[in-house]
């Protein structure tokens, strides 16, 4: 199947990265088993191989250390171990990595050598703590991190210095708390955020002023009330505020909104602010 991949500038719009690409996508009708992986060593290029077979585990992605140049893995319904994840080291060029419904560990994670990974997407419940999370320090271009209920803390945030290219994070239900956030970097182009369902109570928000180009952030079902206004005001960057679930009262969102956020979700309400009509709820 053929697709056409578009990144692009949040702000100008421009294209920054943009190719047509082809996605093969083996299923629970596959019945080749790992032998059969063998044949997609005569296919040249493969944006995205996505793998949803029971039948696929480790002796199957040894064939992927020599076959197609392969862009993007997607792992969903499989036999995958942290063996399985070692074969990966010889796939070169890998710029996504996607888990769904198969559980990854430190072990597995830490085996990971892909220096042109671009998407770390983990989408389910994993066993990835801070030992796990420092493999991105070698992953210069990455450019979104997805790691929900994961058991990330606060001193291993550390291990994401340097990563200039970060958009979007993805650390929601994790154990991060107020004090976490202290350890978070400065990522110069970090504009998304989702820390729903953490611990975060809304004294650590003060740390996210670094966070210079961050539009969009998610405290969802947290400990924050309407004393964190003060620091959430403080956000000057920030654009869609997501705060349902939370203690925050429509009266402190609305006075958010006066301060140029555009969007405020918070319950029921969707509260806008407008230059032309003001403040308003919808």
């Amino acid at each position: 199947m053929q697709h056409k991949l578009v990144v692009s500038d949040p702000e100008s719009g421009k294209v920054e990265y943009e190719y047509a690409h082809l996605t093969v996508k083996l299923g629970q009708d596959w019945r080749g088993g790992n032998e059969g992986l063998r044949h997609l060593r005569e296919v040249p290029e493969i944006y995205e191989l996505v793998l949803d077979c029971a039948e696929i585990g480790p002796p199957g992605l040894r064939y992927l250390r020599d076959g197609p140049r392969l862009r993007g893995l997607v792992f969903k319904n499989t036999r995958l171990t942290d063996d399985g994840l070692r074969e990966l080291r010889c796939v070169r060029g890998l710029e996504l990595l996607r888990f769904r419904e198969n559980t990854v560990s430190d072990a597995g994670i830490a085996c990971l050598e892909a220096p042109e990974l671009m998407w770390l997407i983990v989408e389910q419940e994993s066993r990835i703590t801070g030992r796990g999370l420092s493999v991105v320090k070698s992953m210069p271009r990455l450019l979104w991190l997805q790691l929900p209920r994961s058991r990330v803390d606060g001193p291993s945030l550390r291990s994401l210095s340097g990563l200039s290219e970060l958009r979007f994070i993805d650390l929601s239900d994790t154990p991060i708390d107020d004090s976490a956030l202290a350890h978070l970097p400065p990522l110069p182009k970090l504009d998304r955020l989702d820390l729903s369902g953490t611990r975060v109570q809304g004294p650590g928000i003060k740390h996210l002023v670094r966070q210079r180009e961050l539009k969009e952030l998610s405290l969802d079902g947290t400990g924050i009330d309407d004393t964190a206004v003060r620091e959430l005001e403080r956000l000057r960057s920030l654009i869609v505020l997501s705060l349902r679930g939370t203690q925050v009262s429509p009266k402190a969102a609305r006075r958010l909104a006066s301060r140029g956020l555009r969007t405020i979700l918070i319950d029921e309400h969707v509260i806008r602010s407008d230059p032309a009509f003001g403040t308003r709820p919808r």
